[in-house]
C-alpha cells in the first residue's frame, strides 16, 4: 500500500468521524433554529454596517494587522500518523514520509483557504473605513507566508522541545515574528521579506519531513481528532472533564494554607471552592475570556445594549459558577459530608467570584456610558 492511498483512506475516515460527531448533536430542529438565528443576526448586522464602519474608523490600521497576526497563530500542522504504524510501517520509511508530505500539504491548503476568507473579510472592512494602498492579493500573499512560517516553526518546536522550554521558545517566536514584520513593513522590504519567509518555510518543511517524530505526531493526531468531541464535552454542563496535570504538587496553595482564619462550615466550603477553581487553569482562563469578550463588546455596542449585555453577563456568569460548584460538591469524597454541604448556601460560595466579575464589567459599562454622553 502506498502512502497516497493510505493518506486518502485516513482523510476520508476523519471526515466521516467528524461528520458523525456533528450529526449526533445537530438534528433537523437544531439546524432549523440555527439557520433562522443566523439569518436574523445577518440581517441585523447588515443593517448596522454603517454604524459599525463609523466606529471602526477611529481605529488605526495597525490594530487590524495585529488582529490578523493573532489569527495566524491559530491551528497546527497535523500529521495523520496512528499508533499502529509503529508495528506495520516502521520498516517503510518511504510510506511514512509520503504520509507526512501529504499531511503537510493538506494542512497548508486548508489554512490557505481560511486565510483567504479572513483576509477578504478584513479587506472589505478596511476598504469601507479608509483608503488603502495595497490590493487584497498582496495582503493575502504576505499573511499566507507569515502564517505558514508560524505554523511550520511551531511544529518544529513541538517536535524538538518539551516541558518549560516549549512555551518559552514559542513566546520568543511570537515576539520575534512581530519584530521582523515591523522591520519589513517600516522599510517596505516586502520582496526581501517574502524570500526570507520562503526560505524559512522550505527549511522547516524539510526538517519536519525527515524528523523522527512518530510518537509526537501520533499523539497530536489523536488530540486533533478528538478536538470537537472535547468541545462538546466542555459545552455540556452534565459532563465533567477533570484537569490533567503532570505536576505532583499544585501550582497555587502548594501547602494548602488556610484562607479564612475562622474555621466554620461555610468558610471550609468556600476555601475548597476557591482552591478547586484556581488550581484548575481552565476555570480562571474561561472567566478571563468571558470578561474580556464582554468588555470588548460593551465598547462597540449602543448604550441600551451595554446594560442589556451587563444583565445577561450577570446571569450567565452566575449559572456557570453554579456548574463549577456542582462539580465540587458532587465529588465522591464530599458525599460523606452531604449534610454539611446542604447546610451551606450555594449563593454564599459562588458570589466570591461573580460579584467581582460583575463589578469589573459594570465599571467598564459606566465608563463607556460617560464617554458616550
Amino acid at each position: 500500500m502506498t502512502g497516497n492511498v493510505l493518506f486518502k483512506r485516513r482523510l476520508r475516515k476523519e471526515w466521516n468521524f467528524q461528520w458523525s460527531n456533528l450529526t449526533s448533536i445537530v438534528d433537523r430542529t437544531v439546524l432549523l433554529y440555527g439557520i433562522l438565528f443566523t439569518a436574523f443576526m445577518g440581517a441585523l448586522l447588515y443593517d448596522s454596517l454603517p454604524t459599525i464602519f463609523e466606529t471602526l474608523n477611529d481605529l488605526p490600521i495597525n490594530f487590524f494587522l495585529f488582529l490578523l497576526y493573532q489569527l495566524c497563530w491559530f491551528g497546527t500542522v497535523r500529521i495523520f500518523m496512528e499508533y499502529a504504524d509503529e508495528y506495520f510501517l516502521m520498516q517503510r520509511k518511504d510510506v511514512l514520509r509520503s504520509i507526512k508530505l501529504l499531511s503537510i500539504s493538506y494542512a497548508l491548503l486548508t489554512y490557505l483557504v481560511q486565510t483567504f476568507l479572513i483576509v477578504f473579510l478584513l479587506y472589505f472592512v478596511l476598504v469601507n473605513i479608509e483608503t488603502i494602498s495595497f490590493s487584497v492579493f498582496s495582503l493575502l500573499f504576505l499573511f499566507s507566508l507569515l502564517r505558514f512560517c508560524i505554523l511550520t516553526s511551531r511544529k518544529l518546536v513541538s517536535i524538538y522541545w518539551n516541558g518549560w522550554k516549549r512555551p518559552f521558545i514559542v513566546s520568543f517566536l511570537y515576539v520575534g515574528f512581530i519584530f521582523v514584520a515591523y522591520i519589513i513593513v517600516s522599510h517596505n522590504a516586502y520582496i526581501i521579506g517574502s524570500v526570507f519567509a520562503f526560505l524559512i518555510i522550505i527549511i522547516n518543511l524539510i526538517m519536519i519531513k525527515y524528523s523522527n517524530s512518530f510518537f509526537t505526531d501520533a499523539v497530536e493526531n489523536e488530540k486533533q481528532r478528538l478536538r470537537y468531541v472535547q468541545m462538546i464535552f466542555h459545552a455540556s454542563e452534565y459532563v465533567h472533564i477533570p484537569a490533567s496535570s503532570n505536576r505532583t504538587k499544585p501550582l497555587l496553595f502548594r501547602k494548602s494554607e488556610k484562607i479564612f482564619s475562622a474555621r466554620t462550615k461555610e468558610n471550609a466550603l468556600k476555601e475548597l471552592y476557591i482552591k478547586y477553581f484556581l488550581r484548575n487553569y481552565r476555570y480562571p482562563l474561561s472567566l478571563f475570556q468571558m470578561i474580556s469578550v464582554t468588555m470588548v463588546a460593551i465598547v462597540f455596542l449602543p448604550l441600551w445594549m451595554k446594560y442589556a449585555l451587563l444583565i445577561a453577563f450577570f446571569f450567565f456568569i452566575k449559572e456557570w459558577l453554579s456548574t463549577v460548584y456542582d462539580e465540587v460538591v458532587t465529588h465522591p469524597y464530599l458525599q460523606m459530608y452531604e449534610s454539611i454541604v446542604r447546610e451551606v448556601s450555594r449563593e454564599k460560595v459562588i458570589r466570591l467570584f461573580y460579584i467581582p466579575a460583575t463589578m469589573v464589567v459594570g465599571v467598564i459599562v459606566f465608563i463607556a456610558t460617560l464617554l458616550s454622553i
